[in-house]
């Protein structure tokens, strides 16, 4: 039986470490992987802003050339530097200043990343593949409004609490039968949230 070009067989560690990594990113930030720049750079923005850990150089592209870095490659090179962690996109750099000034991370801290930080991880252990969350029951408040127009649905009463949303963006919620998408996003008048109708 021969052996496709694509088997696991034929591809490099780097071709596997860098599936796996690409696999245990949540969908939205998948599609990164196969967008070029600047769409590339515009969805990494939009996703970072609604709250997903973006690895600016492995997920959107050096500075220099625009080119996505290979996990494996910028891992390793993360953890000869001795980072246990980095910064994710919209997060302050660490770069190291003489005489050790980087705030906020001052010093440099390898045992207690921040929220929201990267693990420097050339394990693949640590890149299982990602599984979306189960949907939720609606509770007796619907979370799910009226139709707005096309698919997209308006927020019901049970959609916010307090000001802030019962529900995470990219969350599945099943309400009357049906299961939709929500979309939650801060903007500059607080928190908003949408729904949108899976087909």
């Amino acid at each position: 039986m021969s052996t496709s070009p694509n088997s696991a067989s034929t591809k490099s560690a780097a071709q596997i470490f860098a599936d796996a990594y690409w696999a245990s990113q949540p969908t939205p930030v998948q599609a990164l992987r196969a967008l070029a720049s600047p769409d590339r750079i515009t969805l990494a923005m939009e996703l970072a802003q609604q709250g997903f850990v973006i690895d600016v150089p492995i997920m959107v592209g050096l500075a220099v050339t625009g080119d996505q870095m290979d996990p494996l490659e910028c891992m390793t090179i993360r953890q000869v530097d001795g980072l246990s962690w980095v910064p994710s996109a919209l997060q302050p750099s660490i770069g190291f200043l003489p005489g050790g000034g980087n705030a906020p991370y001052n010093p440099y801290d390898p045992l207690h990343p921040p929220a929201g930080a990267i693990k420097v991880s050339t394990s693949l252990a640590d890149y299982p593949p990602f599984a979306a969350p189960a949907p939720i029951v609606a509770p007796a408040n619907n979370v799910v409004g009226p139709l707005a127009f096309g698919s997209l649905y308006a927020p019901g009463p049970g959609a916010m609490n307090n000001g802030q949303p019962t529900v995470k963006n990219g969350q599945q919620v099943t309400q009357n039968g049906q299961t939709f998408t929500a979309r939650v996003v801060m903007g500059l008048m607080g928190w908003s949230v949408s729904f949108t109708l899976n087909s």
